[in-house]
C-alpha cells in the first residue's frame, strides 16, 4: 500500500507543479499581475495549501498569525517547512541561491517572490539585508531561518542575527515562529532534512504515510525592533527553543 500511495502522490505532485507553472504564466504573464500583489499572493497561498494536501501535511496553527509587514524568524527542520508556512502566512522567503536552479521548483519560488542569497560570498549578507528591508518597506512580510541550517526538530541551534538588521532599519516587529512535526510521543524526526537524510528520502517518507503529518505552527509573541541584532536573535531563539522543548515532551501547546 505504501508503494501505491507514493506513486499516486508523486503523480499528483507532478500535475500540481504543472498547474503551478500554468498559474504563473496566466497571472504574471497574461494578467500582468505583480508577484507581490495581494491577488497573486492569495493564489500562491491556495496553491501551497493544495501542496500540503498532496504531500499529506496538516498544519495546526497556534497563536496569532501576523499582519503584513512583519519579519518572521523560524526554526528549520525540513524543506517541508516552506509549503507549510506558505500555506499559513505566505511571506516572502529568503532562500539559498541553489534553490533557484532547481527545475520547476526554482522558477516557481522565484515567481512567488522568494529572495535568494549566495551563501559564503563576500558582501552577500549586506545585499540580503537591503533586499529584506526593501520588501518590508513595501508592506510585505518576510521570513528566514536564522539557524542557517536544519536540525532534527528536537532542538534549536544558535540564531545568527545579522539579517535582523533589516527589521531594525525598517522598524518592523520580529515575530518568532516555532515549527514542530508531531510524532506519537513528541517530535517526529523522520522528516528532518539532515546530512544523513536528503530531500528525496524525506519525500519518500512523507509520501508513504497513511495518516496526515501534523505540523504545529506556533506564532509567538512579537519582539520590538528597538533592540540590537544580538538581542533579537537571542530572544527569538529562546522563545522558539522553549516551544520546541514542549513539543518534544508531548505538550500540545
Amino acid at each position: 500500500m505504501k508503494t501505491i500511495r507514493r506513486v499516486a502522490r508523486s503523480l499528483g505532485l507532478l500535475v500540481h507543479l504543472g498547474w503551478g507553472m500554468g498559474l504563473v504564466a496566466w497571472y504574471l504573464g497574461m494578467c500582468r499581475l505583480d508577484a507581490n500583489s495581494a491577488r497573486f499572493r492569495q493564489v500562491v497561498r491556495h496553491w501551497q495549501r493544495r501542496s500540503c494536501a498532496i504531500l499529506g501535511l496538516r498544519p495546526r496553527v497556534f497563536g496569532q498569525p501576523p499582519r503584513e509587514g512583519v519579519m518572521l524568524v523560524s526554526n528549520h527542520v525540513s524543506w517541508l517547512d516552506i509549503p507549510v508556512l506558505a500555506a499559513v502566512v505566505n511571506p516572502a522567503f529568503l532562500s539559498k541561491a541553489e534553490i533557484r536552479r532547481w527545475p520547476i521548483v526554482g522558477l516557481l519560488a522565484e515567481k512567488a517572490g522568494t529572495l535568494f542569497i549566495e551563501r559564503g560570498r563576500h558582501g552577500q549578507a549586506d545585499t540580503a539585508v537591503r533586499a529584506l528591508a526593501s520588501r518590508l518597506a513595501s508592506g510585505r512580510s518576510v521570513l528566514f531561518f536564522p539557524e542557517g541550517t536544519t536540525t532534527d526538530g528536537t532542538r534549536v541551534r544558535r540564531f545568527h542575527g545579522r539579517l535582523l538588521a533589516a527589521a531594525i532599519r525598517t522598524e518592523v516587529e520580529v515575530q518568532p515562529v516555532a515549527l514542530c512535526y508531531r510524532g506519537e510521543s513528541g517530535v517526529d524526526t523522520r522528516l528532518a532534512f539532515t546530512e544523513r537524510q536528503g530531500a528525496f528520502s524525506v519525500m519518500w517518507e512523507v509520501m508513504g504515510r497513511r495518516e496526515p503529518v501534523v505540523v504545529d505552527v506556533h506564532f509567538l509573541e512579537s519582539l520590538d525592533p528597538g533592540q540590537t541584532r544580538s538581542e533579537l536573535a537571542r530572544h527569538s531563539q529562546q522563545a522558539i527553543a522553549r516551544t520546541v522543548e514542549n513539543c518534544n515532551s508531548g505538550v500540545e501547546k
